[in-house]
C-alpha cells in the first residue's frame, strides 16, 4: 500500500558472478502540515483534502493489528485510487521510473516483479507503461487486491502480508521487488528486508520508495531501517546502487496555500510568510531579489531563527566532520549566498576562522560586517560567469539555502568548482522540494552533479538528507573538487619536489626522453620523494602482503614495473619478499637500484613500446607503482602484463587517483579496459579502492588475479596431478580420444585426486542434503553425470540415497565404479545435444560434478539433463570457476543459456554460488528445480 511520502532506494544483491542492486531511497522531503487525527504526532499531512484526512485517519490509526489494518484498507479500496491520484501521488511513478532506468528496453518484459503492498495495482499501472509484463501482487487487504483484479495487471494475487517469517514462496523467484509507499506507521516492519532478499534472484533489484519523513520520525524505523540496510550490504547479501531523492507527492497544500508561490512555506508564522514570499515571489530579476533582501535583511536572523532554520548548522557540521579540529582555523572558506552570516557564525563555533561573503544583497551584508564576520565583503551573485576571484582560491566553498526560485543556478557549479582548491571542498545544503520539483533545478542539477563527477572535475563525498528547517528535510550534498585538466595538482610546495615533477610531466616526452630526465634526476630522487612523504611503494606492499602468507613469501618472484631506484623492492624486502627482478626504461634509476643490490635481474627496457623478451608466466606478481602518469606507460600495456603473470599471479598498481580522471592516455580508456580484461576472463579484480600515495593526496590501487586464458592452473604440486590433468585437458581431444586418456589414468584416479585435496564431490553431496529431507532420499533417483570412478556416489550413499546410475563415457572409470558396487546402472555414453536413450523425466536428480571443463559437456547439453529430470526435481552442477571464464566452451554460452533456460520456464534458480572445488582453489555451485 501507498500513502507515505518520500525517499526511495535500490540494492542489488549479491552473486560471486557480480553484484545485484538493492533499491533507491528517496530523500525528496516535501514540507507537510500537521493533521488534526490520532496519527498527528506521526505523519504528517500532504493534503486538506477531506477524503485524504479520512483515508490516512482510518490506516495509520494508532496501534492497529494486520487484520485491523486489513480491514481498513477493505473499507477505503474502492475510492483509494481516486483519492491520492487527486492529491498528487508520484510514489508509484518514481519507483517506475527508477527501475526502468536499470533494465534496457528489450529485457523488460521478460523480468518478473513482486510488488509488495501493491495495493489497487498503482506500481503495476506505471511499470505495464515501461516495458514490464509478468508482476505478481503481494497485500494483506483482500478489497484492495480485488480493485488490482478487476484490472487485470497481475499474474498472481497474493493476500499475504510479508514479515519476519518466510513466506511461501520459493527463494529466488523474481527479478525485480517494489515496496511503494510501505514503509509507514502499522505497515511493514524493517526487519522485513531479510524475507525480501530471500525472494530476489541474485543480481535482482529490490527498489523502495517511502517517506523520510516515516524513516526518520517512526519509532519503527528510525534506529533500525538504515541500520539494517548498512549490516545486510556488510555482510555481503546486496550492494546499493542509489540513495537518492524522488517525486513522491506532486503538490503541497498547507493551512496557508501560497498559489503566488512555487516553495511551500515551511512554517504558519506570518512574519516568515512575509518574508518568504517576498523573496519567493515570482519571476523576480536579480535587481528585484536584491532589493526585496533588502527590505527583509533587519528581521531575517529573527524570522528565521525562531521559526526552527537549521540549515547553516547542518552544512557547518558536515565541513566539521571532514576536517580535524587542529586544521579548520587555516582553512579559508567562500560563503556563497552569504546573506547575514549565519553559515559563518556557525562554523565559527567549530574552529572556523577565516570566511569571505559573497552576496548580492548589500543590506544583508550590511548587516553580516555588523557582526564582523567576514575577512571580505563580496557584493556581487554567482552564476555561468567568471567571477573576478582568482581560481583555486578557497578550501572550502558553502552553499547553502541559496538553491530556491530566483535564485542561483545550476549551471553556477562550474564557477563554484573554478574557485576551490584541487582537494577542497563544495558544501551545498537545499530543501529538497526545491531540487526535485522547481523548473531551475528538477532536470539539471543532480544530473550535473554527476556529469562533473564523470568528468573528474570534483568526487562525491555525500549526498544525503538533513535538517533544513525544524520540520522540514534538506538535501545536504558535499564534493572533493579535483584538479582542473590542465594542471597537476603538487603534492608538497618543496622547490625540489615541483622541479621533478615538472621535468617528468613536460608535455610530449617520449620514451627516450623521459628515460633520459630520469638518468639526470637519480641521483637526488629517493631523498626528494621521501622528504615529500611519497607513499606509494608501501602502499602496494602492504597491499601484497596481505595476499601471500609469510611462509610463501621467499620463493614468489616479482616483476617491479617502472622499478626506478627500487623504493618498492625496499617495501617488499621488508615484508618478507626476496626475489625481485627490476623494468625500467632509465639506466640512471636502475643504477641506483643496483648499488641497494636488491634485484636478481635489472632490464632496461619500456613495457608496452615493443613486446619484451620475457617467457609467458615467468612471475607470482607484478607491482607498477606510480607509472601510470602523464608521459609514461600506456593503459594497454596492460595486456602485455598479464601474460608474464603466472595463472592465479597478483598484478598491484597504484597510481595518483587524479591522473586517470585527467590525462587523455587514461581518462576514457583505462578503466573500460580493466573491465574488459576482467569480462574476456583475462583477470579478476581483487580490490579497486582509495589509498594513501603521497603526502595529503589520494592514490588508488588496483589489485587483480591473473586468469590464465590458455591453461588450465594445476590444483597441486603433486606429479600425478600435473599428470592427470596434461591428459585429459590436452588441445582438441575428440570425445573417444577424451574417453582414451581417462581410461588410461582410470587406475591411480581417485588415489591422485585424494592426495591433491579434491572436494567438488562432497560439495555436491552436502548441497543436495540440504535440499531434500533424510526420510525421502533413499527413494529419489540420480543420474551421476560423468560419474567417473564413482566418488559423488560415495557420497551420496553415505547420507541416505540408494538408486543412483551413472553415466560416463569411459569404460575404465565405469569400471573402477563397478568394482565399488555403488550403481543401479553403468551407462557407457557422453551426454551432449542428441537425446539420450533414456526417458523423459527418469530421474529426481541429475548431478554434473567436474564436468564443465576443457574438452568435456558442452553448454548445450544442459537441455538435454533438463529433459531427463521429473518437474520440481533437481540438477546440481559443481565445477571450477575458473573455466567458466577461460574455456571457449563456456566463457560466452554458458551464464547466458542458463538464464534463457530460466527465462523460457525451463527451470528456476535455487543457488548460484562460490564453493570449494580443490581445497585451495574455489569452485561454482549451480542448483536449479525442473519446471
Amino acid at each position: 500500500m501507498h500513502f507515505g511520502t518520500q525517499p526511495y532506494v535500490y540494492y542489488k544483491l549479491y552473486s560471486v558472478l557480480g553484484f545485484c542492486p538493492y533499491n533507491i531511497l528517496g530523500l525528496q522531503i516535501l514540507k507537510i502540515f500537521k493533521m488534526t487525527s490520532v496519527a498527528e504526532k506521526k505523519y504528517s499531512l500532504p493534503s486538506e483534502d477531506k477524503k485524504a484526512q479520512y483515508l490516512l485517519g482510518k490506516i495509520l490509526a494508532d496501534g492497529l493489528s494486520q487484520n485491523e489494518l486489513n480491514a481498513a484498507y477493505d473499507d477505503v479500496s474502492k475510492d483509494y485510487d481516486q483519492v491520492v491520484l487527486d492529491n498528487g501521488y508520484k510514489a508509484p511513478n518514481s519507483c517506475a521510473e527508477a527501475v526502468t532506468k536499470l533494465f534496457p528496453e528489450e529485457d523488460r518484459a521478460g523480468l518478473v516483479t513482486l510488488d509488495i503492498g501493491a495495493g489497487t495495482g498503482l506500481l503495476a499501472e506505471e511499470m505495464l507503461k515501461k516495458g514490464f509484463k509478468t508482476l505478481d501482487a503481494l497485500d494483506p487487504s483482500q478489497g484492495m487486491l480485488d480493485i488490482a483484479q478487476e484490472k487485470g495487471i497481475y499474474r498472481n494475487y497474493i493476500c499475504d502480508a510479508i514479515g519476519k517469517e518466510p513466506l511461501k514462496i520459493p527463494a529466488d523467484s523474481y527479478d525485480i521487488v517494489t515496496v511503494v509507499g510501505s514503509h509507514i506507521a502499522n505497515h511493514i516492519e524493517s526487519e522485513a528486508l531479510i524475507e525480501i532478499i530471500r525472494l530476489v534472484k541474485s543480481g535482482g533489484i529490490v527498489c523502495i520508495v517511502a517517506r523520510m519523513e516515516s524513516l526518520s520520525n517512526l519509532d519503527k524505523y528510525k534506529d533500525s531501517f538504515f541500520p539494517l540496510c548498512d549490516d545486510l550490504e556488510k555482510a555481503g547479501k546486496w550492494t546499493k546502487i542509489e540513495c537518492s531523492p524522488c517525486p513522491y507527492w506532486n503538490r503541497i497544500q498547507g493551512k496557508r496555500q501560497m498559489t503566488t508561490f512555487r516553495h511551500t512555506i515551511p512554517v504558519e508564522d506570518q512574519d516568515a510568510a512575509k518574508l518568504v514570499g517576498k523573496v519567493l515571489a515570482e519571476g523576480l530579476s536579480q535587481k528585484e531579489l536584491n532589493a526585496a533582501y533588502d527590505d527583509v535583511c533587519k528581521d531575517y536572523d529573527k524570522v528565521v531563527l525562531s521559526n526552527g532554520y537549521m540549515a547553516p548548522n547542518s552544512a557547518a557540521l558536515a565541513v566539521a566532520k571532514i576536517y580535524p579540529e587542529a586544521e579548520r582555523a587555516q582553512k579559508i572558506t567562500l560563503d556563497i549566498g552569504a546573506g547575514t552570516g549565519l553559515l559563518a557564525e556557525e562554523m565559527r563555533k567549530v574552529g572556523f576562522k577565516i570566511f569571505d561573503a559573497l552576496e548580492p544583497s548589500q543590506g544583508m551584508l550590511d548587516v553580516a560586517k555588523e557582526k564582523g564576520l567576514y575577512r571580505n565583503y563580496i557584493c556581487e551573485a554567482i552564476g555561468k560567469e567568471q567571477l573576478n576571484l582568482p581560481a583555486a582560491s578557497y578550501d572550502i566553498i558553502t552553499v547553502v539555502g541559496s538553491h530556491g526560485v530566483n535564485h542561483i543556478e545550476s549551471e553556477a557549479l562550474y564557477e563554484i568548482i573554478r574557485l576551490t582548491k584541487p582537494g577542497g571542498i563544495v558544501c551545498i545544503v537545499a530543501r529538497m522540494e526545491s531540487l526535485t520539483n522547481l523548473e531551475e533545478y528538477k532536470d539539471t542539477f543532480f544530473p550535473l552533479c554527476d556529469q562533473l563527477e564523470k568528468e573528474g572535475r570534483w568526487q562525491k563525498i555525500d549526498s544525503s538528507s538533513c535538517p533544513y528547517w525544524q520540520k522540514v528535510e534538506g538535501a545536504q550534498v558535499l564534493y572533493k573538487q579535483m584538479a582542473s585538466d590542465s594542471e597537476y595538482t603538487l603534492p608538497s610546495a618543496e622547490t625540489e619536489v615541483t622541479t621533478l615533477l615538472e621535468k617528468v610531466l613536460h608535455e610530449g616526452l617520449n620514451t627516450t626522453e623521459l628515460a633520459a630526465v630520469y638518468d639526470d634526476l637519480s641521483q637526488d630522487y629517493d631523498k626528494v620523494l621521501t622528504e615529500s612523504k611519497y607513499y606509494g611503494p608501501n602502499t602496494a606492499a602492504e597491499a601484497v602482503t596481505k595476499l601471500i602468507k609469510p611462509d610463501e613469501r621467499p620463493q614468489k618472484i616479482i616483476l617491479d614495473i617502472g622499478a626506478g631506484t627500487g623504493l618498492v623492492a625496499e617495501e617488499l624486502t621488508k615484508k618478507g619478499f626476496k626475489v625481485f627482478d627490476a623494468l625500467d626504461p632509465s639506466s640512471g634509476m636502475l643504477e641506483k637500484g643496483r648499488e641497494k643490490g636488491l634485484y636478481r635481474n635489472y632490464i632496461c627496457e619500456a613495457i608496452g613500446s615493443k613486446p619484451l623478451n620475457i617467457p609467458s608466466g615467468s612471475y607470482d606478481v607484478i607491482t607498477v607503482v606510480g607509472s601510470h602518469t602523464k608521459n609514461h606507460i600506456k593503459g594497454e600495456a596492460l595486456q602485455e602484463m598479464i601474460p608474464l603473470v603466472k595463472s592465479g599471479g597478483i598484478i598491484c598498481i597504484v597510481a595518483r587517483m587524479e591522473g586517470f580522471y585527467k590525462f587523455e592516455e587514461y581518462k576514457d580508456s583505462f578503466f573500460p579496459l580493466c573491465d574488459k580484461l576482467e569480462k574476456d576472463g583475462k583477470w579478476q579484480k581483487i580490490e579497486c579502492s582509495e589509498c594513501p600515495y603521497w603526502n595529503t593526496l589520494k592514490g588508488i590501487i588496483f589489485l587483480y588475479k591473473q586468469m590464465d586464458t590458455n591453461k588450465y592452473s594445476v590444483p597441486s604440486a603433486e606429479t600425478g596431478v600435473t599428470t592427470l590433468l596434461g591428459k585429459v585437458f590436452k588441445d582438441g581431444l575428440n570425445q573417444s580420444e577424451l574417453a582414451a586418456a581417462y581410461d588410461d589414468v582410470s587406475k591411480d584416479y581417485d588415489k591422485v585426486l585424494f592426495k591433491s585435496e579434491y572436494v567438488a564431490h562432497k560439495t555436491a553431496a552436502e548441497s543436495l542434503a540440504k535440499l531434500i529431507k533424510p526420510d525421502e532420499r533413499p527413494q529419489k533417483t540420480i543420474l551421476d553425470i560423468g560419474a567417473g570412478t564413482g566418488l559423488v556416489a560415495e557420497e551420496l550413499t553415505k547420507i541416505g540415497f540408494k538408486i543412483i546410475d551413472a553415466l560416463e563415457p569411459s569404460s575404465g572409470m565405469l569400471e573402477k565404479a563397478r568394482e565399488k558396487g555403488l550403481y543401479r546402472k553403468y551407462i557407457c555414453e557422453a551426454i551432449g545435444t542428441e537425446p539420450l536413450n533414456i526417458p523423459s523425466g527418469s530421474y529426481d536428480i541429475v548431478t554434473v560434478v567436474g564436468g564443465h571443463t576443457k574438452n568435456h559437456i558442452k553448454s548445450e547439453a544442459l537441455e538435454e539433463m533438463i529433459r531427463l529430470v521429473n518437474a520440481g526435481g533437481i540438477i546440481c552442477i559443481v565445477s571450477r570457476m575458473e573455466g567458466f571464464y577461460q574455456f571457449e566452451e563456456y566463457k560466452d554460452s554458458f551464464f547466458p543459456l542458463c538464464d534463457k533456460l530460466e527465462k523460457d520456464g525451463k527451470w528456476q534458480k535455487i543457488e548460484c554460488s562460490e564453493c570449494p572445488f580443490w581445497k585451495t582453489v574455489p569452485g561454482l555451485k549451480f542448483l536449479y528445480r525442473v519446471c
